[in-house]
């Protein structure tokens, strides 16, 4: 994100992040050696999450975890936050075979995925623990997904998947609010795996000290273009080469948009 390279600025909220540090700090100390209670579920959960702020491919990468798994015959429950929803407690966005409310109620990524995987279950709760037993015991799923659930340890799971673009993007090991850490490094100790979703040519070679980690590789090869609110209505990409546009986009990271434009050789002018 664009504040965190701002050398003032992150030199001037670096202090501020100390505080942030030891709370972090003792919560995971706290759950690391069960002073802190997890809740399990009788069935396996995977959390896609990640140790920065802003978009790192959690939503897709949740998506395509869903649609795998399915593909292979097996029941999946989608759980998120809702991030930014005007509902609160816990919401059924969808039951697998019908969305019951907008995306107001739901948040972005949760009416996304609903929309996108209308064969499965997605829940809404700031309580993971509560959405999960209710899920369990309405949908009988063999797999729960957590949506953006690294740093929520209240709830138990069985796979701990950590999200980021490249390589580039932990250059800056800051915590907030001078960096765009939500956990120190070292908190990638409880990580099965590491995922990084936009590589590309530039940033292709593993660092040295990411060789202990287990590693999923991947980028985004754009495939067509879709109305939102009707995904039958198609644009070929084809047409958009050296079309002029005018480019805004709703992401944390809007440099992967731009450049995947660019490598459809559209014309930006704004």
């Amino acid at each position: 994100m664009l504040i965190f390279e701002n050398k003032i600025i992150t030199k001037i909220l670096f202090p501020l992040s100390w505080p942030y540090f030891v709370f972090v700090r003792i919560k995971n100390f706290f759950y690391d050696h069960k002073i802190l209670k997890q809740y399990s579920l009788p069935c396996k959960v995977i959390s896609v999450g990640n140790i920065m702020v802003g978009g790192s491919g959690k939503t897709p990468a949740v998506e395509f975890i869903a649609q795998w798994l399915k593909k292979h015959g097996k029941k999946v429950v989608i759980l998120s936050r809702g991030y930014k929803r005007t509902s609160r407690g816990l919401v059924v966005v969808s039951d697998g075979k019908t969305l019951h409310t907008d995306v107001y109620s739901a948040g972005d990524e949760a009416y996304l995925l609903a929309r996108k995987l209308k064969d499965v279950p997605v829940l809404v709760d700031k309580k993971r623990e509560r959405a999960g037993l209710m899920a369990c015991k309405t949908f009988t799923p063999d797999f729960i997904l957590l949506d953006d659930g690294y740093q929520y340890r209240r709830l138990a799971r069985n796979i701990d998947i950590v999200m980021f673009d490249n390589f580039e993007a932990i250059r800056n090991i800051r915590l907030l609010p001078a960096g765009p850490y939500r956990e120190p490094c070292s908190s990638l100790n409880r990580a099965h795996l590491c995922w990084f979703s936009k590589l590309n040519d530039d940033y292709q070679a593993v660092p040295d000290n990411w060789s202990p980690f287990q590693l999923i590789r991947s980028k985004y090869i754009p495939v067509k273009i879709s109305h939102f609110k009707n995904e039958m209505d198609e644009i070929d990409l084809k047409q958009l080469k050296n079309k002029k546009v005018f480019a805004f986009c709703g992401i944390a990271n809007p440099k992967s948009f731009m450049r995947t434009l660019k490598d459809l050789n559209v014309q930006i002018y704004g």
